[in-house]
């Protein structure tokens, strides 16, 4: 059963995500601007099956987003913000990265999760959420911008992280 109120929500959203007004929504559609709106704004019987395949084909979305059976754009997305927990935007991201041959970003993702080296994903993460000009005075006084402290800590991981795929590579030959 389609909620009138979550498809008119989620249209609505989805006409400003892509910038259209509902007079060009009205023209692409060839569905009434007041219907549209009505839709919008919870009102009316819903959208015919066809319209709404229509609109998930303009508005790049699955058929299941629309009618809110699921919470995000496509059911892949649905799935992998429940599984992981990762925010949308991230999980387009990746999604993204994959469809635009960035291979090589869901590989080192892959890698860093395959070998269990969670200690660099969580400096990673401290160093993404640290403030930009933050300093740390060292034992010996001096002051070193925290930045730069997870940077070489990061790299030490890194290499940590290399020298246990080379030796699981060398064991597995």
């Amino acid at each position: 059963m389609l909620n009138i109120v979550e498809f008119g929500n989620r249209i609505k959203i989805e006409r400003k995500r892509h910038k259209l007004t509902l007079e060009k929504e009205e023209a692409i559609l060839n569905i009434s601007r007041q219907t549209l709106a009505n839709w919008e704004k919870g009102k009316g019987n819903g959208p015919q099956t066809f319209d709404l395949l229509r609109m998930c084909e303009l508005f790049g979305c699955d058929f299941g987003y629309l009618v809110g059976e699921y919470s995000e754009r496509t059911r892949q997305a649905t799935d992998i913000v429940a599984a992981t927990g990762l925010d949308f935007k991230a999980v387009e991201q990746l999604c993204s990265a994959q469809k635009d041959h960035y291979w090589f970003v869901i590989q080192a993702l892959n890698e860093l999760l395959k070998y269990d080296n969670l200690r660099l994903l969580d400096l990673i993460g401290q160093y993404v959420m640290m403030d930009e000009h933050e300093t740390i005075e060292l034992n010996d006084g001096e002051k070193i911008d925290k930045g730069v402290l997870y940077s070489r800590k990061i790299e030490q991981e890194l290499v940590k992280l290399r020298s246990s795929v080379q030796q699981k590579e060398r064991g597995q030959k």
